[in-house]
């Protein structure tokens, strides 16, 4: 079959099905370089920030807890309570902050988080709810000591506790789960070098089998053809070269072929007319000895006609001579 294509055709093909596996390879590698991108986007612009978010919602809710005991143990000194409650105003406004991030990003990425996140807001603005309470009574002097706070306190501490449970756990899956993502991006990305060296090896051995049978399909029909010319150099011109196709050395081949039978008939040509020369050449000598013996004949009767007319002359000069004697 593939004789019956031309030699440009075969290698617009070879380069062709070469330019295919090129292309898909870069699109191989492409695709598998873009899902590796977009999970690292996504980790980045949901995971990570949920895992950023929890883990600071938890250190905001420790030191809530914090600045609370702080302002219990300092409950004696109205300027320390007041600059702790800022503080403890500070880590909780920033802690509800991050809870808020994190609610919104469970309505596009994290449904199952949801829940969590909801109990998380509820247990601290219960927390802040009796703190709230607790504090108005402190600075209304309603509550002296530490132990009457904490007391007071001690109903809503549940809910710190659950708030503080909730981050911690929320923290910790999602530092596991960007860890797992790690793992699974360098798993996708020695899968992606894997098929890309696959991808690699069989472009080569294509390229090198499509280069042998280009390789093949030219040189065995040229010496084909080199062998036939020579033998019509060496004077074999019966020699036949019998090559089925539709390429330039068939086109070559078959030229060949028409100028040997052409050489063929002149040469047949010249050879009959030689034979017609030499057959005229042994007429032509047939003729002139032919006329070359006619001619020997007339010289000889011509001789014998002369002598005869010299005898003639000579008898009648005597007769002449002897007539005058008479007289």
């Amino acid at each position: 079959m593939i004789k019956n294509i031309k030699f440009s055709m075969r290698l617009l093909l070879s380069y062709g099905i070469i330019l295919f596996f090129m292309i898909l390879m870069g699109y191989i590698c492409y695709s598998q370089l873009s899902m590796i991108t977009e999970e690292m986007i996504r980790m980045l612009d949901s995971d990570a920030n949920f895992a950023e978010y929890s883990a600071r919602a938890r250190a905001n809710i420790h030191g809530m807890r914090q600045y609370e005991k702080d302002i219990f143990i300092n409950i004696d000194s109205d300027e320390k309570v007041e600059s702790y409650y800022k503080k403890w105003e500070y880590q909780y406004n920033h802690g509800l902050e991050k809870i808020k991030l994190m609610k919104k990003l469970t309505e596009s990425y994290y449904k199952k988080e949801a829940d969590d996140v909801n109990k998380l807001e509820k247990h601290l603005a219960a927390y802040r709810k009796g703190f709230l309470e607790v504090f108005s009574l402190i600075k209304e002097g309603k509550i002296e000591t530490t132990k009457d706070a904490n007391k007071a306190l001690s109903v809503y501490k549940d809910d710190i506790r659950e708030t503080a449970k909730l981050a911690k756990s929320i923290s910790y899956k999602f530092s596991k789960k960007m860890h797992l993502i790690k793992g699974t991006v360098e798993s996708q990305y020695d899968k992606t070098v894997l098929i890309m060296m696959v991808a690699v090896v069989c472009a080569f051995l294509i390229s090198m089998i499509l280069a042998v049978v280009v390789y093949k399909s030219v040189l065995n029909p040229l010496r084909d053809l080199g062998s036939f010319l020579k033998s019509v150099a060496d004077g074999d011109l019966t020699a036949n070269i019998d090559y089925q196709s539709r390429d330039e050395i068939a086109l070559i081949a078959n030229d060949a072929k028409t100028m040997i039978d052409k050489l063929s008939e002149i040469i047949k040509t010249i050879v009959e007319l030689t034979a017609m020369l030499s057959n005229s050449s042994d007429e032509l000598s047939s003729t002139a000895g032919k006329l070359s013996e006619s001619s020997n004949e007339q010289a000889a009767n011509a001789e014998e006609i002369s002598s005869t007319l010299e005898e003639l002359s000579a008898g009648i000069e005597q007769n002449t001579g002897n007539a005058r004697n008479t007289d």
